[in-house]
């Protein structure tokens, strides 16, 4: 409908303008270069219109396809002209669409073109009226000479009507296109906030907000899930230590239990040990001192046979002799002899009954010899000795009743006893030295064998404690590596929130920068504008004053002489002046309301740059907040991982403390170790569940962040990163102890193997 009308009032235009030309400036050159010039501004702003009109139609088809584009593609696809403003028009800047700016000087210059021929056709109409009353004064030869100007007047008049015409026309055309860019701007404004929503900067800021505030309010979960764990971390802590506690009393009680045990156990073996030397000693000097016993039975009775004969023989030597002698005093010595012989008998029946006495108390004194050689050898030897004593106390009390007869026997005797108490004390010596050097011999045995076991004991305990000592030192570096790590990463942490907030801080300063610059260029061209529309208004009145007044005074001028014939012409020549005056109101009517609504643009544009100010500030006011709850949310974390390091540096050097304790006490005894490692081992056994349950926890925090992570920015997802290294890191750590000290448990099982074989073979 715009292009028919447009294309009508064009034709009607051109219509107007060729009608006139024809008509008025036929065989009139000055009259036909106003019309040749009223006709080229004519098709010169036909033509800008013409273009206008061709890319709003572009606009409008381009805005009328269906489907999702893609902005940089549909944007190729408008006129050159279009491009700019509409990419920042749909970005949310609000610029203005480019507007005809030939057109508006040349609807005004038509009509100045019109006014120009008339005024000129006026003037020279005039001049002939002024000859040809001057050169006659006759009636008809002035009607004849003003016949000619007065048709004249027709040529300046119809410039007139044809510039009139065409800036109309004109106008008019430039209306209904300004009206159709007008409609396809409102289309395009409404595509803006549906179909190319996505591509303003005001949505991405409002998508941008939206992430930042719930960003914000995850953070305050964050905050109490991480305060949870906290709580969780403490609670642990304090279960974890009443654990140790608790599991360190039964291990006291139980290694309490196991010494008992043990001593007990010694005990029982010493006396094992010394009753199976004793025995063994008894089992070994039996057969001697049996053996010793029956030679000392064996050479009594032979002793006891050779003193029976040696008296029988000096018995029947000396009856031989009494009987020779008592031939001679048979009847004297008769009596004497038979009380000799009768005391010899009862000597006789005494030795023999002393010797019996003897032989029954030396082999009881054996038996109980054979008894006690196991406890007591020393008091048996004694008491053998003392029993030895009394029987040559016994044997000399009953020689000297016979020394005086038999005082040979009685020394023969006496040497025999000497030789026997020399035999049983060289026996005795013997015996007493083998058994001396023996217990010697087990001594020595025993104290090698302790000091074996002293030395193996040292040997490991110093093996532990240095193994506990490196492994205090790793876990020392490594629970400091991981402090640094930490406070590494919360220095890059802060550095980036420092890099963030610069750049953010810069991005608001170039918006405020370019929104300063843009209202100062806005500002500095509008009042460009109002200072060109003012100075062309003043020009154009100050001009039409001065036609008007030069037009008035000739008028004048020419009325005096010709007021009659040219009334008409007169009041027909002042109505342009009015025309013209009222085209002016309305340009100026145009221009006032182009400038307000300018003005209404600029407020809005400052309305909406004081509001994208306070979202900025609220931007910077939650950025601010949102990096003091990452710092906050940082230092509670890093205090807490530093705390739970030390913590667990407190657990590991008790431990180690315990375990050097542990391996003070390894030096009592090499039984020890097996009871040691069985508590070693269920102490590493409730190490590693308390170190699953940390790991779990700790596996909960890392499921806890990396959530958090997926909602912030790349810092918490390089916060989550670098603590997941850390827990892989720490649960190395605690791999390698746990082979550290089942090497260590291995080789005490080891250690407890050998000093048992050492102690069997000894």
């Amino acid at each position: 409908m715009t292009r028919l009308l447009s294309l009508a009032a064009f034709a009607i235009g051109a219509l107007v303008i060729l009608w006139m030309g024809v008509a008025v400036a036929a065989g009139h050159l000055l009259a036909s270069v106003v019309m040749l010039l009223i006709a080229l501004a004519y098709f010169t702003g036909g033509a800008e219109l013409l273009r206008y009109q061709q890319a709003t139609g572009a606009l409008h088809e381009a805005l009328n396809q269906r489907g999702d584009v893609e902005l940089n593609r549909w944007l190729d696809a408008l006129p050159d002209s279009l491009r700019n403003p509409v990419r920042q028009r749909i970005e949310g800047e609000y610029v203005g669409l480019p507007v005809p700016v030939l057109t508006p000087y040349l609807v005004g210059l038509l009509v100045m073109l019109g006014l120009m021929g008339t005024f000129v056709g006026m003037v020279e109409t005039l001049g002939g009226a002024v000859q040809a009353l001057e050169g006659s004064t006759e009636l008809s030869a002035i009607r004849d000479g003003l016949t000619t100007p007065i048709k004249g007047l027709g040529m300046a008049f119809g410039t007139s009507v044809a510039g009139v015409a065409a800036s109309a026309m004109l106008g008019f055309i430039a209306t209904l296109s300004r009206r159709e860019r007008i409609a396809v701007s409102r289309e395009l404004d409404q595509q803006r906030d549906s179909r190319f929503r996505h591509y303003s900067l005001g949505h991405q800021r409002q998508q941008t907000y939206a992430a930042l505030q719930q960003q914000a309010d995850a953070l305050p979960a964050v905050a109490s899930q991480l305060t949870a764990l906290s709580e969780r971390l403490g609670t642990m802590g304090e279960q974890l230590s009443q654990q140790l506690v608790d599991n360190q009393q039964q291990f006291q009680q139980r290694v309490q239990d196991d010494f008992q045990a043990l001593a007990s156990s010694v005990a029982e073996s010493l006396n094992r040990s010394l009753a199976d030397s004793g025995r063994q000693a008894g089992e070994t000097i039996k057969p001697v001192v049996e053996g010793l016993l029956a030679g000392l039975e064996r050479d009594l009775q032979q002793r006891h046979q050779q003193f029976d004969d040696a008296a029988q023989a000096r018995l029947e030597a000396m009856s031989s002799q009494l009987e020779h002698s008592a031939a001679t005093i048979n009847t004297a010595w008769q009596k004497g002899l038979e009380s000799q012989q009768s005391a010899n008998r009862e000597l006789a029946d005494a030795v023999g009954q002393g010797l019996s006495r003897s032989a029954e108390q030396m082999a009881a004194d054996s038996r109980q010899l054979l008894e006690d050689a196991a406890q007591r050898s020393a008091e048996a030897l004694q008491a053998q000795r003392d029993a030895e004593a009394e029987r040559l106390q016994q044997w000399q009390a009953a020689f000297a009743n016979a020394e005086t007869m038999l005082s040979a026997v009685a020394r023969s005797l006496g040497e025999d006893a000497e030789t026997r108490n020399a035999a049983l004390n060289s026996v005795n010596q013997q015996l007493l030295e083998q058994q001396r050097q023996q217990l010697e011999e087990q001594q020595a045995a025993e104290q090698r064998w302790q000091e074996s076991v002293a030395a193996r004991s040292t040997q490991l305990i110093d093996a532990l404690q240095g193994q506990l000592q490196q492994l205090r030192d790793e876990e020392g570096q490594r629970g400091d590596a991981a402090v640094s790590r930490l406070e590494t990463l919360q220095a890059a942490i802060a550095e980036q929130l420092s890099q963030q907030q610069a750049a953010e801080q810069r991005w608001q300063e170039n918006v405020s920068e370019r929104s300063g610059a843009l209202i100062d260029a806005l500002q500095s061209q509008l009042q460009q504008l109002r200072d060109e529309e003012a100075q062309r208004g003043d020009a154009a009145v100050s001009r039409l004053e001065t036609l008007q007044a030069a037009v008035a005074s000739q008028l004048a001028e020419l009325g005096n002489s010709l007021e009659a014939p040219l009334a008409n012409l007169i009041e027909s020549a002042s109505e342009a002046p009015r025309v013209a005056a009222e085209l002016m109101e309305q340009l100026r009517g145009e221009i006032t309301k182009n400038i307000e609504r300018d003005n209404s643009l600029l407020d809005e544009r400052r309305t909406l740059m004081e509001e994208l100010a306070k979202l900025t500030d609220g931007l910077r006011d939650n950025s601010q907040a949102q990096r003091e709850a990452v710092e906050q949310l940082l230092a509670n974390s890093g205090d807490t991982l530093k705390q739970l390091g030390e913590r667990l540096g407190d657990s590991i050097e008790q431990r180690a403390s315990q375990l050097a304790e542990l391996g003070d006490q390894l030096a009592g005894s090499a039984l020890e170790l097996s009871g040691v490692g069985e508590t070693f081992a269920a102490a590493v056994q409730q190490f590693g569940d308390s170190n699953g349950e940390l790991l779990a926890a700790l596996a909960s925090v890392e499921h806890t962040l990396k959530e958090s992570g997926e909602r912030s920015d790349e810092q918490m997802s390089y916060y989550v990163a670098q603590a997941r290294e850390i827990i892989d890191h720490n649960l190395l750590t605690h791999q390698d102890i746990l082979a550290r000290l089942q090497a260590l448990t291995d080789s005490a099982e080891q250690l407890e193997l050998n000093m048992n074989a050492e102690g069997a073979d000894a």
